[in-house]
């Protein structure tokens, strides 16, 4: 009987008409993909609620740049070529990335600001140069570079 009480003076309080004029922030997710043959480059900025993109690129020069802002941000990049050159940028409130490079050359930057920040790069190849990031409570992050 309690429950049906609160029920109904919950129902009042949301159709009064102080809570319809108020805005109400409707959370928003965007997700992208891209697959990318051939040199060329990728680049891709999110501003949603919750973010999340994969990139592969296969080709003899290729490079992705990700920048991503919102409460939760996900990226995924792989990369085979020649030369490969990735670029993440992160700031929100939990974040997460995994860079995979496979090449002659590889250049990896990724930045995470949040809460909770959680990154994985991966580099395979005899020229290899990556910098990881990190500021906020939480901060994990793995850096694996192998030579051929």
């Amino acid at each position: 009987m309690k429950t049906l009480r609160w029920a109904a003076l919950a129902a009042v309080t949301l159709a009064s008409s102080d809570a319809l004029a108020r805005d109400f922030n409707v959370p928003t997710v965007s997700v992208y993909g891209a697959i990318g043959v051939g040199s060329g480059d990728i680049a891709i900025k999110q501003n949603s609620t919750a973010n999340f993109v994969g990139v592969m690129q296969v080709g003899p020069n290729v490079s992705t740049s990700i920048q991503q802002s919102g409460q939760h941000n996900h990226a995924v990049v792989g990369q085979i070529g020649q030369t490969t050159n990735a670029t993440v940028l992160q700031n929100g409130g939990s974040n997460r990335a995994l860079m995979r490079q496979m090449s002659h050359i590889n250049n990896a930057m990724l930045g995470q600001i949040g809460a909770d920040n959680r990154a994985r790069l991966f580099q395979i190849g005899p020229n290899n140069l990556a910098g990881i990031g990190q500021a906020g409570a939480y901060n994990r992050a793995l850096l694996r570079q192998l030579p051929w």
